[in-house]
């Protein structure tokens, strides 16, 4: 009977796979094979990365040209033929893979006698990051602090006109215009945002919807900015929000309670302290500040309806979570966000986010902006 030989295996495009864009260290828009044996890890590319590849792939990951793997007299170049080359060549009858990855490869490599076995956390250590990390993710969130400071300036400087319509220079003050202005700055600068959230009035109230239409003075914009860095593959995130002119009261007792649950959740962050804990010492300010969360009468969700957190790293949103699924502790080394909010349609929403690094005995905030609501 042959002996078993577990490898680790990655097939995917590292633009949009943060686990082979770890692993690998190269970054590139087409699917490439990362594996590791016993011995060492390697990258499998084509002729016309391989130049490329081998400048800028981690010094401990070779650089393998597809050609070593196939012949001319192959027909059909595959991801199936490939894997099962480089099994052959370095004797691996199993392959340990993320959870994601592909069925059918994984399906014609089984009837042809390799292994597959699918791993839920493949790179449960990025979950902490080290120093040079920490270094890459704060320059992401330097750039998008300062695309949020020209957000808030283009606010500041509007001019409240006719039916209450803000006004930039002579022209309407949109939530596209808005949007367009924050992702030209950051592209400028090699960062790429896409679906920024500039939403404003009732659109608030929903989370995710990204804003359109004209912008009224008094209502509220949640500003919402998360960019990938072209270089790095890092991501920034970072929200505020703001209200050109007079709020609503009920607005101001909103914003009052999202930010002190921002400023508890932050003080209670260090390595050790249960993350569910922390979501649940912020819903309990807001809800004694008289924003409970539940439905209202049309059945529309309102209060305080997502977790306080998530990781930020090579994806948006990763691990650890900060809400009450996550019961284990915090680390040190993990970057996370904390962003408390309220929403509610009748007035919009209110939603304030730092991203913050937990350490030993508490945390390193990345933003040092201002929480000012009104512009």
């Amino acid at each position: 009977m042959k002996k078993k030989s577990c490898g680790r295996l990655i097939c995917a495009a590292p633009e949009f796979c943060a686990d082979l864009l770890y692993a690998g260290g190269f970054n590139a828009p087409d699917p490439i094979v990362w594996f590791q044996t016993s011995e060492f890890q390697a990258i499998v590319v084509s002729i016309l990365e391989y130049e490329r590849a081998c400048v800028q792939a981690k010094k401990n990951v070779r650089v393998l040209p597809l050609e070593e793997f196939f012949t001319r007299e192959d027909k059909f170049k595959n991801d199936e033929l490939l894997i099962q080359r480089i099994s052959e060549k370095y004797g691996i009858t199993e392959w340990l893979v993320p959870g994601d990855f592909p069925v059918s490869t994984a399906d014609t490599l089984r009837k042809n006698g390799i292994g597959i076995i699918p791993a839920g956390n493949f790179f449960p250590k990025r979950e902490c990051k080290n120093t040079s990390e920490i270094r890459k993710i704060a320059r992401a969130m330097s750039a998008t602090e300062e695309s949020m400071m020209l957000a808030r300036e283009i606010l500041k400087q509007s001019v409240i006109g006719k039916n209450m319509v803000l006004y930039c220079g002579k022209k309407v003050l949109t939530s596209e215009f808005l949007r367009m202005e924050i992702e030209g700055f950051l592209k400028a600068r090699g960062f790429t945002a896409s679906r920024t959230i500039t939403a404003h009035g009732s659109q608030c109230s929903q989370p995710h919807n990204v804003g359109s239409g004209p912008i009224l003075a008094g209502e509220t914009v949640v500003v919402d900015i998360f960019p990938r860095d072209d270089e790095t593959g890092y991501w920034g995130d970072m929200t505020r929000t703001f209200v050109k002119g007079e709020p609503l009261p009920v607005v101001k007792r909103a914003y009052e309670a999202v930010l002190a649950a921002s400023q508890a959740a932050e003080k209670m962050v260090c390595a050790g302290v249960i993350a569910a804990e922390v979501h649940n010492k912020a819903k309990t300010i807001m809800a004694q500040a008289g924003f409970e969360t539940g439905k209202n009468k049309d059945g529309i969700p309102c209060g305080f309806i997502h977790g306080l957190g998530h990781g930020v790293g090579l994806e948006i949103h990763e691990a650890p979570r900060v809400s009450p699924a996550n019961p284990g502790p915090l680390k040190k080394g993990q970057v996370i966000s904390n962003e408390p909010g309220l929403y509610h349609p009748s007035w919009g929403g209110i939603r304030l986010e730092d991203v913050l690094v937990v350490t030993e005995t508490g945390s390193r905030n990345f933003y040092t902006m201002s929480k000012d609501m009104i512009v």
